[in-house]
């Protein structure tokens, strides 16, 4: 004969004592879930922002051996080479946009100013002037950045936005 026990239907109870399990389990996975969520999401902010430093620092150094570079080779006097120097950077796929400004905020080496206050240095015509002169205005004289650059000398890098791309200028 079969025994009552196993074939009863399970008391009010015993009812809430496996639904109050349930929702301790429920509980106790749904925190750990959560945990887990914000551990990650914290790593992968983490890993981004040290990825991003590491860029900058990466940046920062090809800058200044690009800076000593190029006035190295001003100062020697090879404008050409100065010229081929500065286009080869500006082929290289890794470096989106390169320009050299003046203290005005317009691109240097497009006109003859240079090569004026070269030649009037040296006292005699060197270097001779460009057919075709322009003038490119990168940045407006009164940008903050372009400030702390004339007044300081150093090139420090900001952060921006262009096209929805983050970009990193120095």
């Amino acid at each position: 004969m079969p025994d009552q026990r196993d074939t009863a239907p399970p008391s009010d109870k015993q009812k809430r004592s496996i639904s109050i399990t349930i929702r301790v389990i429920l509980a106790t996975a749904s925190l750990l879930l959560l945990s887990l969520t914000f551990i990650i999401l914290f790593f992968i902010d983490h890993q981004k922002n040290t990825i991003l430093a590491q860029n900058e620092r990466a940046m920062s150094l090809m800058v200044g051996n690009i800076r000593s570079g190029l006035g190295t080779i001003m100062m020697a006097g090879y404008a050409n080479i100065a010229r081929d120097f500065i286009q080869d950077i500006r082929r290289d796929p890794a470096i989106l946009e390169f320009r050299i400004l003046r203290p005005d905020g317009g691109e240097a080496f497009l006109d003859n100013n240079t090569i004026q206050e070269v030649n009037r240095r040296l006292g005699t015509e060197e270097f001779l002037p460009r057919d075709k002169e322009r003038h490119i205005q990168i940045l407006d004289e009164s940008n903050p950045e372009l400030a702390k650059v004339v007044s300081g000398g150093t090139v420090p890098p900001y952060q921006h936005r262009e096209e929805g791309l983050a970009q990193v200028t120095f």
